[in-house]
């Protein structure tokens, strides 16, 4: 249990114990004399009631703010234990972007069921967002159900605000369904999209790194995706944006350049940049924990040093399902025992 967890449990059991603690203080008439209550006393039963509530409101804010906070620094563990508690104290204010925090959370830390049972709380109280779809399409990609996450990404399309990522993500759908011809298609419409935005805004950093994420995983323009990920870099580093700043910098920068890096055949340097993100992973991430250790398999793999590729693909499989590359991970561990068998 994390000091955040503790902290939280000890604040709600002190709630508790306080009520207990006026129960048992406040004297009790005995059965036989039951003399009625002044008014006083009356009233200060409800202005006693009327504290707690607004101390408890005062608690529960603070949380749904400090959870945010937590998300926006990419803490989402701390986020999920701020959300979820504060939510059990006071549901009135979870609020429906707090619930869509907290669905990007769930899936960043590998809690991919808690993500589509929100998702769907999500499309009932908004049907007509776009992004309740897309979490919920995520959610079961993530989980391997691929014809149910490209149901959920065709009914994200329907709605006209559809951010270019639903078809970054619906090409890796196709591609895993192996459907060449709409995973061509979804490629290209999410290349358009992202040329057009920089076109329009050259500032706009999330175009960047997502087209950079869509080259990567597309095998493609492995060149340029490394210079995307350089501008997006330079763009952060020049913004005030402190919540986002750190967290890219210290993680999500050195993880994409050393995917890059491996698809350039330049596996040291690939190494290097992802043993760096290990350094700075955010504490309960999975599946982009999980790629860093995956992608440092490969590139032991490519150096033929198998114990250490077996070791580090191990080690992603724990950390979770990994859809895109699972297969190919148990293929490899099982031809490495294979041969490893044959030799002794």
């Amino acid at each position: 249990m994390s000091f955040l967890q503790r902290f939280l449990l000890l604040l709600v059991s002190f709630s508790f114990l306080w009520g207990l603690w006026g129960c048992a203080t406040t004297p009790r008439p005995s059965s036989e004399e039951s003399p009625a209550p002044p008014e006083s006393a009356e009233e200060d039963v409800i202005v006693k009631e009327v504290k707690e509530s607004l101390t408890l409101g005062k608690t529960s804010h603070g949380l749904y703010e400090s959870a945010y906070q937590a998300y926006l620094d990419g803490y989402y563990e701390k986020a999920i234990v701020g959300f979820e508690t504060a939510r059990l104290l006071n549901p009135e204010e979870m609020q429906f972007w707090r619930k869509l925090a907290l669905s990007y959370c769930y899936l960043a830390t590998g809690r991919y069921l808690d993500a589509e049972k929100l998702a769907k709380e999500l499309m009932d109280e908004k049907p007509d967002y776009w992004g309740s779809y897309m979490n919920a399409g995520l959610a079961a990609l993530w989980q391997g159900h691929l014809l149910k996450a490209s149901e959920y990404f065709e009914k994200a399309s329907d709605f006209q605000d559809a951010e270019p990522s639903l078809n970054v993500y619906w090409f890796i759908t196709c591609q895993l369904l192996k459907k060449p011809a709409l995973a061509a298609q979804k490629f290209s419409q999410a290349e358009t999209n992202y040329k057009e935005i920089i076109k329009n805004n050259p500032n706009e950093e999330q175009a960047f790194i997502e087209l950079a994420y869509l080259y990567l995983y597309s095998s493609k323009n492995e060149g340029e995706a490394l210079k995307l990920i350089d501008q997006a870099r330079k763009i952060i580093e020049d913004s005030d944006n402190s919540e986002k700043k750190q967290v890219w910098l210290d993680f999500y920068f050195p993880h994409l350049k050393g995917i890059g890096f491996y698809r350039q055949g330049r596996f040291r340097d690939s190494i290097l940049a992802l043993t760096g993100a290990l350094e700075k992973a955010p504490a309960g991430i999975r599946i982009d924990l999980a790629e860093v250790y995956y992608y440092l398999g490969k590139n032991y793999q490519a150096l033929q040093e198998t114990e250490k590729a077996m070791g580090f693909f191990t080690k992603a499989l724990a950390i979770d399902p990994l859809v895109l590359y699972a297969e190919e991970i148990r293929s490899y561990i099982g031809i490495s025992k294979l041969v490893k068998k044959k030799k002794s």
